[in-house]
């Protein structure tokens, strides 16, 4: 600016108003309210619950995850892949950054159901998804949320505000 190239200094903050960032405060769940939240949904969504509970990883380190990356004997999940929803179209990818590519440890509890729903509900090779919709095509965030989430944290009575 100071020798005339540019007429406006782009650092400069705009004069409309710039979307905000999330700054709501994460609720974490006790032992209990995940009990009570589990509770009302059905297999294979309480395994699912108990996962994203219990492991920590994010929503779509979850729906991407693949058959030959979760080892019950260890008990670890394997984060290698996450899936986005961008304009109503999956994509898998890369996890949200380098440090995000990890083995997760599990309790053997949610190990052990993760290795009855893989026998039970998972079919086709180790590339295979292990949480899927009814039809077996991957878990959209949206119909989710809509269908699954909301109704069980309302029917468990946890605050409005928990985010999935």
């Amino acid at each position: 600016m100071e020798d005339d190239r540019l007429t406006k200094n782009p650092a400069r903050p705009a004069r409309r108003n710039l979307p905000q960032p999330d700054t709501r405060e994460m609720l974490f769940l006790t032992h209990e309210e995940v009990e009570r939240l589990v509770s009302v949904v059905d297999e294979p969504r309480r395994t699912f619950l108990y996962a994203l509970a219990y492991t920590g990883i994010r929503w779509g380190e979850a729906v991407a995850l693949r058959k030959g990356w979760c080892h019950v004997l260890k008990a670890k999940l394997h984060i290698a892949e996450s899936l986005a929803e961008v304009s109503g179209v999956l994509h898998f990818g890369e996890p949200k950054t380098a440090k995000s590519r990890r083995w997760v440890d599990m309790p053997r509890f949610v190990a052990d159901m993760l290795g009855a729903h893989i026998g039970t509900q998972v079919l086709g090779d180790d590339g295979a998804l292990i949480f899927t919709s009814p039809k077996g095509a991957p878990l959209r965030h949206s119909n989710f949320y809509k269908t699954i989430w909301r109704p069980a944290v309302w029917n468990a009575g946890l605050p409005d505000a928990l985010r999935l």
